[in-house]
């Protein structure tokens, strides 16, 4: 007793000192290192409305002078920056290195302050608030500034009527009917973005009606205003199209309406060639007429034109759509096939008909493909649990198998290992082999057994996805086979919504050796479920919502819905049959016992972009599994886990639960699982410098059994589930590589289920113990 309390303060003392050390050379590099004696690094800003509805982080872009960035309120770029020598300008070494990963101070600039005071005056006067006040003070201290933006906010200028007035006749009955979508209403404050929002949607409504040659340019407002009563009288105004004429005088016509003239694909366009070659290479092409698209090819294409027809909603013979242009843009660059689509617009001048306003245009689409085949070799070492193997994988990609941009992906993987025999009670020593393929074949149309749907297709662009795989694994303790094969469907909701359908997956496992000894390790366990032989035969729906807008660095939400039910099919034929039970109550097929069970599950996340270098992300997530009839337990496959690098990440994978189960520590394989998990996660990222990025996350959750009492305190009790919970912290670095990301990962546990009810915290209770409470986490990607 006294011997461990003389090594814990020891290392108490010890940490003490280190902090301290830390401390001071955090401290002895002050920011104002490189300030000059007549200058003042800028400290912070603050932008204080008074008395208004306004929201200070939208009026932070109208600021032009930020100061250095933060992470957890320290300056961490400048604090690198002021690491280096002050009198070494060597454009080589650590010295440079340090600068080039750091920040400068931001030294304060009483120019761009006042420039930051008029652009947040504009602001509020193009809101409507006229005559605000935005007046700045600074506060100096200790070489440092701080500013202070207050805005003295007046009531805004608010729209009383609209009216319109189109000076080309021809589009009244376009306009005006189209007047009860505008983003202008009687009420709302005279905002100049939101008069620009509207003269956009006009652009966008009639260039969808047929006015190709349209823009906003030929819509503008007059207002008229009460300085009394802060009303203004608004009027729309829309043009007649101008152009220059012969002598380059100005010429005032009617808009007009465009036709689809042609419609002409070039399926196999080489950009390059068409430079080199210029006219030469327009002559000898093949061309063909096929439902009203004519498609030209230099040379042998085995393209299907039917995928092409199936992605074009530009028709010859209607009038023009900005919205089927952008459509068919989208469909085509959903196929994966075309590295460049470019879509032209040429005017026929024949065929004019200026009588009715009419014109006529052809559309020309050029594509040009990827290379249709390519394949990738990977090598690997394994160390699984002490044995040391090498692996390998073979991967081949046809972007367009069968013509019809049909993406097959082929994979080969085989792997060995050297098991070490002193690890495990078995007599012969032997090598383990893996070797494994599977192939997935993603069709652009949905296909179905009785009907083709083809109109389902042109709405939604959806693939129909098959894939088969087989798995064979020869080890010292058992021989086994894993065969797989799925058939279903994805497809787009709309501009958020995702949808996936599998109509079917199978999975069987096939057992055809194992030893004694490995029979009676397993036989207590959950393993033995992922070791008996099985089929699995699943029908699976997915939802996932993403509002993300990577135009936009702005908060967004991510929404996932899972629901699974398996074995219905089977069982209701097995009792229609009246077929027979093996000696477990278990229906057969093929000999094998199938299972029977309904899952669903949710995953929420929440990421707030604080600005181009924080962010904070929350993650929620629940799901439940319910075997019934044919299945006492979930298919060990289909149990969920928690632990790892994408879960709680202070404990390593399947090492968490179930419930207040303790005995997982004692086992080799730890491989808890449950019916049941419920999970939070929150983490702050924050870029450092270089490729490195860093994070502080907390992680909290625990899995639970419905019926099993084969995990001692592992069932779900509402009365006690939520005092099992374990919570996890820690530190992660990432290398952002730009095509992947690395992540490294360092859990501590702040509080272990494990333990008794009063035992459970770590603090207070007992001190950190590196290999049982420190865990690192290896992998690729964000965990969420």
């Amino acid at each position: 007793m006294k011997l461990s309390g003389l090594l814990y303060k020891s290392k108490l003392y010890r940490l003490t000192l280190l902090v301290i050390f830390i401390s001071l050379v955090v401290s002895s590099c002050s920011p104002v290192k490189y300030v000059s004696d007549d200058e003042y690094l800028l400290d912070r800003y603050r932008i204080k409305v008074k008395e208004g509805k306004i929201k200070t982080e939208e009026l932070k872009s109208y600021v032009r002078q930020k100061p250095n960035k933060r992470i957890l309120g320290i300056r961490f770029h400048l604090w690198l920056y002021n690491l280096s020598a002050k009198n070494n300008n060597k454009e080589k070494g650590l010295n440079n290195w340090l600068r080039t990963i750091g920040e400068k101070p931001v030294i304060y600039d009483s120019y761009l302050m006042k420039k930051s005071t008029g652009h947040l005056k504009t602001y509020f006067d193009n809101k409507g608030y006229y005559n605000s006040i935005v007046d700045d003070t600074i506060q100096f201290r200790r070489k440092r500034v701080r500013v202070l933006y207050k805005v003295y906010i007046n009531e805004p200028f608010k729209i009383r009527n609209v009216r319109y007035q189109c000076n080309d006749t021809c589009l009244i009955p376009k306009i005006l009917p189209d007047t009860i979508n505008s983003y202008i209403k009687p009420g709302e404050n005279f905002d100049l973005d939101l008069l620009e929002s509207e003269r956009k949607r006009v652009e966008s409504e009639m260039k969808n009606k047929g006015y190709y040659n349209f823009n906003k340019e030929f819509i503008h407002f007059q207002a008229d205003s009460s300085a009394k009563t802060r009303d203004v009288e608004l009027k729309m105004i829309i043009n007649e199209f101008q152009e220059k004429g012969p002598d380059n005088t100005v010429i005032t016509t009617n808009h007009k309406k465009y036709i689809i003239n042609k419609v002409s694909f070039f399926t196999n366009f080489d950009q390059k060639e068409a430079l080199e070659q210029r006219e030469d290479y327009y002559k000898d092409l093949d061309t063909i007429y096929l439902e009203g698209v004519y498609f030209i090819t230099r040379g042998d294409d085995k393209l299907n034109t039917r995928v092409i027809l199936q992605s074009n909603f530009i028709q010859e013979g209607e009038t023009y759509s900005l919205f089927n242009t952008n459509k068919t843009y989208k469909h085509l660059n959903s196929l994966r096939l075309f590295k460049i689509i470019n879509i032209q617009f040429n005017e026929v001048d024949s065929l004019v008909n200026d009588s009715l306003n009419i014109g006529y245009i052809n559309c020309n689409i050029q594509l040009t493909k990827y290379l249709l085949q390519s394949y990738t070799i990977e090598l690997q070492g394994t160390n699984s649990y002490g044995n040391i193997g090498v692996g390998g994988n073979f991967l081949y990609q046809h972007r367009s198998l069968f013509g019809g941009a049909e993406i097959t992906d082929f994979r080969i993987n085989g792997a060995i290992e050297a098991l070490d025999t002193s690890l495990i009670e078995f007599s012969r020593i032997n090598n383990a082999i893996e070797l494994g393929g599977n192939i997935t074949v993603s069709i652009p149309k949905f296909m179905l057994p009785v009907f083709k749907a083809e109109k389902f297709s042109k709405k939604y662009s959806p693939k129909t996805q098959i894939s088969v795989g087989y798995n064979y694994q020869d080890r010292l303790e058992y021989k086994r086979s894993v065969a797989n094969m799925s058939y279903g469907y994805i497809w787009d909701g709309n501009r958020y919504l995702k949808h996936s359908f599998k109509l079917l997956e199978l999975n069987a496992v096939n057992l055809p050796y194992a030893t004694t000894d490995f029979k009676n390790y397993i036989d207590s366990t959950y393993l033995k479920s992922s070791y008996d032989n099985h089929l699995v035969s699943v029908i699976n729906y997915n939802l996932i919502f993403n509002n993300q807008d990577i135009r936009k660095n702005a908060d967004f939400y991510f929404f996932r819905l899972n629901a699974e039910i398996s074995g219905n099919i089977l069982s209701g034929i097995s009792e229609l049959t009246n077929a027979s039970k093996n000696e477990e109550g278990k229906y057969l097929t093929f000999g094998i016992p199938f299972s029977q069970y309904a899952k669903s599950d949710l995953d929420f996340r929440y990421y707030n972009i604080i600005n181009k270098s924080n962010s904070v992300i929350l993650r929620l997530f629940g799901g439940i599994g319910i075997p019934y009839g044919n299945s006492s337990s979930l298919p060990f496959e289909k149990m969920y886990f928690s632990g790892g690098a994408n879960s709680i990440r202070a404990w390593s994978v399947r090492n968490v639960g179930p419930g207040s189960y303790s005995g997982g520590s004692k086992t080799r394989f730890p491989n808890q699982t449950g019916d049941i998990k419920l999970e939070a996660n929150l983490e702050y990222r924050f870029k450092m410098f270089w490729l490195i990025e860093g994070a502080l996350f907390i992680d909290a959750g625990n899995v639970w059994n419905l019926n099993s009492d084969e995990f001692e305190g592992g069932l779900f009790r509402k009365n006690e589930f939520y005092k099992e919970f374990a919570i996890g912290s820690g530190v992660g670095t990432r290398f952002d590589f730009s095509f992947f990301i690395f992540r490294l990962d360092m859990g501590i546990k702040l509080r272990d289920p494990a333990f008794p009810e009063n035992e459970r915290w770590v603090f207070g209770n007992r001190s950190l113990n590196w290999q049982d409470d420190f865990t690192i986490n290896i992998g690729i990607g964000y965990p969420f």
